[in-house]
C-alpha cells in the first residue's frame, strides 16, 4: 500500500528526516530523569508490573489507599501511556538510556507521518483536480508544479523534526504522553484520508476501523486527543465531498470516541469532587490558585508567547514564570486577544477565498486555512477555561505545532511563490535559505538537549530564567543537598523561602540540610515547620492525594534527623509514619529496617528490606543491608 503519490521519492526522504532527528537528539540518550518523572516513572509501583494492565482487580487493590488514588485516576486516563512506560521498565528497569531511544522513535515517526499526511492532502480531490485543471493551461505555475508538492512535505516534517521547541515533549521523558498521544492521533488522520480516497471496499473498510482503533488509543494516551473528531470533521468539510449522510456514517463512529475521555475521568465511582481533587494532586504544584476566568485570559498571552517560540525559539525554559492576569482589560491581554482574533479571522477569510473555483492557488489558501485552525482547536483543551497549575508548558505545543509548520510552510510557499514570479532569479536562493533556517534549528535543538544533559544544568538554567520564582530554586537546592553541597543548597533554601515564606518543601530541604551538617536541633525546628505549614495549608477533610506524598516525605526528612541525632525510637516512629502515608515508599522501609537493626530486632529488619525489594526489585541499599543482617543472624544468602 503506498503512502504518498511519489513513491520513488518517498524512501530518501524518511531517510532525510530520520537521520536529521537522531543528530538533533544524539546527546540525549543519558539525560536523567526530572520533575514529574518521579511520580510517573521512577516512583510509581503501577509500571513494575505488567499485571495491573490485564484487569481492574489488581489495580483496584494496589490502588485503595489514599496516596495512590491521583495516579490511579491518571493510570485509567492515560492508560496507553502508562504501558509503554511498564514495558520500557521491563525491558530496560530505570535505564533512561530506552525511554529516551522510545521517546525519539516516536518523535521520528511524528515527523514522518507529518510528511505522509500532507502528501496525502495533495492527493484528495480539491488538490488533484485544481492541479489538472491548471495544466490544461499554457502555463503551470511553480507553486502547483510537481516539485513543490514534494518539498512542501518534506519541508515540513524536517521543520518539525528539527524544532527547538520540541525538545521538552522529546528528551522531558514523561511528556510522552503529549508526543504518544500526537503518534496515535496522526494516524488516525492519515488513515481516516486513504479510508476515504481508497477505491475498493476492502481498503476504504480496513484503514477506517484502523483509524478508528487509533482514534481510541489517542483518547487512552491523553487528554488532548480528545480535540481529534473535531479536527477530521473539519478536513471532511474543507478537502473530501460527499453528502450528509456519507458524512455522518463516516464521522459518527469517530464522534464517539469523544466519550471516552470523560469516562475514564468520571469512572464508576467518582464524583466529580474527586475528580476536582484529581486534577489538583496530578498538577504540580503552582504558586498561583486560578479561576477559570483567570486561567483563560492569561492564555490569551501564552498563545502569543507559543506563536513567537514557534517562529524564534529563544530563552526556553521548563519552568515559566508567567504572569497571571486578572482582567480582560490589561494592555497586555486585550492586544494578545485581538491579536489571535486577526489570525482566526485570516484564516476564515482564507477559506472563504479558497472556495472560489476561479482562484489561482485555491486549494493552498484552504491548507494554509486549515493550519491555523489546527493550531487554535488542538490548543483550546489546554489554552481555554479548564485551569491547569501551570500555565504554560512547552510540551503543550507539540501537537499545535503540526498545524501551525502546515500553515508556515504554506504560507511561505505562497510567498517564494509571489516574489519569484517577479524576481525569478530570487529562486534559486530559496534552498540556501532554508537550508540555513533548518541548520540554525537544529543547532539550537542540540543546544537546548545540552541544558537537559544534567540535573544542575537544567535546574540551573530554570532558577536563571526564572529567578522571582520559588520552585526551580527549590530543587536547585534540593539537588544540591543531593550533591554534599550543603552550603549552596542552605543559601538556595533561603532564596526560596524569601520568596514563599509559606512553602512548606523550603523548610523540610532546610531542615535536611542542617541535618546534614549535624545541626539537628535546627533541623527538627524546620522541619516541624514545614509540617505546620502543611497541615495549614488545608482545610479538615479536604486533603488533596498529594498532600499524603508530601507529608509522608517530610515525615522521612524527619526521620533521618533523629537517626543522626541518636533519637532512634523517634526516628522509627517517622520512617513508620512515612510508610502508612505512603505504602510503596521503598526507602522508608530500607530506613525503619536500619533502626531495627540497630535495636537488635533483626526478623523486623529482614521484612522491611524484603517489601523495599518488592517495591524496587534489585534496590541496592536494601540487598545490602538485607545480606549484613543475614550475616548478622549467621544465614546469610
Amino acid at each position: 500500500m503506498r503512502l504518498g503519490i511519489y513513491g520513488r521519492h518517498y524512501t530518501s526522504h524518511i531517510i532525510m528526516i530520520t537521520v536529521l532527528g537522531l543528530l538533533c537528539y544524539s546527546n540525549t540518550f543519558n539525560s536523567p530523569f526530572v520533575f514529574d518523572d518521579a511520580m510517573n516513572i521512577t516512583d510509581s509501583p503501577l509500571i513494575r508490573d505488567l499485571r495491573y494492565f490485564t484487569g481492574s482487580a489488581e489495580l483496584e487493590n494496589t490502588t485503595s489507599n489514599a496516596h495512590m488514588m491521583g495516579i490511579k485516576s491518571d493510570f485509567k486516563a492515560r492508560y496507553v501511556g502508562h504501558l509503554t512506560f511498564a514495558l520500557n521498565f521491563k525491558l530496560n528497569a530505570l535505564d533512561v538510556t530506552g525511554y529516551h531511544i522510545f521517546n525519539l522513535i516516536v518523535h521520528i515517526s511524528n515527523a514522518t507521518l507529518l510528511y505522509c499526511f500532507i502528501v496525502l492532502i495533495f492527493r484528495t480531490p480539491l488538490f488533484a483536480q485544481h492541479h489538472k485543471s491548471l495544466h490544461t493551461q499554457d502555463h503551470t505555475p511553480l507553486l502547483d508544479s510537481t516539485d513543490t508538492q514534494r518539498s512542501l512535505p518534506l519541508a515540513a516534517a524536517l521543520l518539525f523534526v528539527a524544532h527547538p521547541v520540541q525538545t521538552q515533549a522529546v528528551t522531558y521523558i514523561v511528556q510522552r504522553f503529549a508526543s504518544l498521544a500526537t503518534l496515535f492521533y496522526l494516524c488516525a488522520i492519515v488513515m481516516y484520508i486513504k479510508s476515504r480516497l481508497a477505491t475498493s471496499f476492502i481498503q476504504k473498510l480496513s484503514t477506517f476501523a484502523f483509524a478508528v482503533i487509533m482514534a481510541v488509543l489517542a483518547m487512552k494516551t491523553k487528554q488532548i486527543s480528545f480535540t481529534l473528531p473535531v479536527v477530521i470533521a473539519m478536513f471532511e468539510i474543507m478537502f473530501l465531498s460527499a453528502s450528509p449522510k456519507q458524512r455522518a456514517i463516516y464521522l459518527i463512529p469517530l464522534l464517539l470516541t469523544m466519550s471516552i475521555i470523560p469516562m475514564a475521568l468520571i469512572g464508576e465511582n467518582n464524583s466529580l469532587m474527586q475528580i476536582r481533587d484529581v486534577d489538583k494532586a496530578m498538577a504540580i504544584a503552582s504558586s498561583h490558585d486560578i479561576s477559570r476566568g483567570q486561567y483563560l485570559i492569561t492564555q490569551f498571552r501564552v498563545i502569543v508567547t507559543y506563536m513567537r517560540l514557534l517562529i524564534l525559539p529563544v530563552n526556553q525554559n521548563l519552568d515559566y514564570d508567567y504572569h497571571v492576569y486578572k482582567t480582560l482589560f490589561e494592555p497586555e491581554v486585550m492586544i494578545s486577544l485581538a491579536f489571535i482574533s486577526s489570525v482566526i479571522s485570516v484564516a476564515i477569510l482564507l477559506y472563504r477565498l479558497s472556495k472560489n473555483p476561479q482562484h489561482q492557488y485555491g486549494p493552498y489558501l484552504r491548507l494554509l486555512s486549515f493550519g491555523i485552525l489546527w493550531f487554535f482547536i488542538t490548543l483550546s483543551v489546554e489554552s481555554s477555561i479548564i485551569p491547569i497549575a501551570d500555565v504554560i508548558f512547552e510540551h503543550r505545543l507539540y501537537l499545535p505545532s503540526v498545524g501551525a509548520l502546515i500553515a508556515m510552510v504554506t504560507a511561505a510557499t505562497l510567498a517564494v511563490n509571489a516574489l519569484t514570479t517577479r524576481m525569478p532569479t530570487v529562486k534559486k536562493l530559496i534552498l540556501p535559505l532554508f537550508l540555513l533556517i533548518l541548520t540554525i534549528l537544529a543547532i539550537a535543538t542540540y543546544a537546548r538537549n545540552i541544558v537537559w544533559q544534567d540535573k544542575a544544568t537544567l535546574w540551573a538554567d530554570m532558577a536563571k530564567k526564572s529567578p522571582a520564582k520559588a520552585r526551580p530554586h527549590l530543587g536547585l537546592a534540593n539537588l544540591y543537598t543531593e550533591l554534599g553541597y550543603i552550603s549552596d543548597a542552605i543559601n538556595q533554601y533561603h532564596i526560596v523561602i524569601r520568596l514563599k515564606p509559606d512553602y512548606a518543601d523550603a523548610y523540610i530541604g532546610l531542615s535536611r540540610a542542617y541535618a546534614y551538617l549535624g545541626r539537628y536541633d535546627e533541623a527538627v525546628s524546620q522541619a516541624q515547620i514545614g509540617m505546620k505549614l502543611y497541615k495549614a495549608s488545608y482545610r479538615v477533610g479536604d486533603i488533596p492525594i498529594s498532600y499524603h506524598e508530601y507529608f509522608a516525605t517530610t515525615h522521612f526528612s524527619l526521620g533521618n534527623t533523629f537517626a543522626g541525632w541518636g533519637r532512634m525510637d523517634a526516628a522509627l516512629n517517622e520512617y513508620l509514619t512515612a510508610i502508612e502515608l505512603k505504602p510503596n515508599y521503598a526507602q522508608a522501609y530500607v530506613s525503619a529496617g536500619n533502626v531495627y537493626a540497630t535495636k537488635g530486632r533483626y526478623d523486623e529488619a529482614v521484612k522491611n528490606y524484603q517489601t523495599a525489594l518488592e517495591i524496587i526489585p534489585g534496590f541496592p541499599d536494601a540487598l545490602q543491608n538485607l545480606y549484613f543482617v543475614q550475616q548478622k543472624q549467621g544465614r546469610p544468602k
